[in-house]
């Protein structure tokens, strides 16, 4: 449960279209194509006409197509499908509105039934989402994270805990002001428009650890908009990986 919970912060929403805004100034918005690591393309993003991201393909680090996510909307409404290497459904979720201040994702099977749902709960001095919670189908609490802004970069500490209320881990989460990579592909469910890139990321584990091979720090090339083009990541146990990012 643990990486269910991990993916969440990164836990995040894409889209895609054919263009990007033209012509470029300095209040634009640029549409993601591609993220390559050491080289290898990992992730490339499609939109639909609205600018909407409609798909995302995720590959391995040696280049191997891995998994699809295809976007549907309707309304206030979206839909995720998940495919797998081969092509085969294998989860949906359904992001919809609950109150003004909340909303849910639910999780399901292949075959439509309810696997787990998500809760996030806003306040109105938090940069996005102040709470997280997990609920199996029978409505039980199975995990909760607790989100607190540290700047007004939107830089954040996550605490999250199990299902009997013990610590999981703590995680640091620092941010700078400029365009996120990613800005234009978040789900506005988020209401994390305006988050900036990843400076440091410190994960600790139920004993107040630091994971070394999760926690590293970042440093970054941008255009002359203020959009990444590159990402050179280092992690405490030394490991470097370096991310380049292509816009339409």
């Amino acid at each position: 449960m643990k990486s269910i919970i991990y993916i969440i912060i990164s836990i995040t929403l894409f889209g895609c279209a054919n263009q990007g805004p033209d012509p470029v100034d300095e209040n634009s918005s640029l549409l993601l194509k591609e993220i390559t690591k050491n080289n290898i393309i990992i992730s490339s993003f499609k939109y639909d006409s609205e600018n909407k991201i409609s798909q995302i393909d995720y590959f391995l680090d040696d280049g191997t197509f891995q998994s699809r996510r295809v976007y549907n909307y309707a309304n206030d409404t979206l839909i995720i499908d998940y495919f797998n290497n081969i092509n085969s459904l294998y989860q949906k979720a359904k992001y919809y509105e609950v109150t003004s201040e909340s909303f849910r994702i639910n999780y399901y099977n292949s075959d439509n039934t309810l696997r787990v749902y998500r809760l996030y709960t806003f306040d109105e001095l938090s940069c996005s989402f102040s709470r997280m919670d997990i609920y199996n189908p029978i409505e039980e609490l199975t995990y909760q994270s607790n989100f607190i802004d540290l700047d007004l970069n939107c830089s954040s500490e996550v605490t999250s805990y199990d299902f009997i209320n013990d610590l999981s881990f703590k995680e640091y989460i620092y941010r700078d002001n400029n365009h996120g990579y990613l800005q234009q592909t978040r789900a506005y469910f988020f209401r994390s428009e305006n988050l900036g890139n990843i400076t440091k990321r410190i994960y600790e584990d139920e004993n107040s650890q630091t994971i070394t091979s999760k926690s590293y720090s970042s440093s970054y090339k941008y255009n002359f908009i203020g959009y990444p083009t590159y990402e050179k990541r280092t992690y405490f146990d030394d490991n470097i990986e370096e991310y380049e990012f292509t816009y339409y």
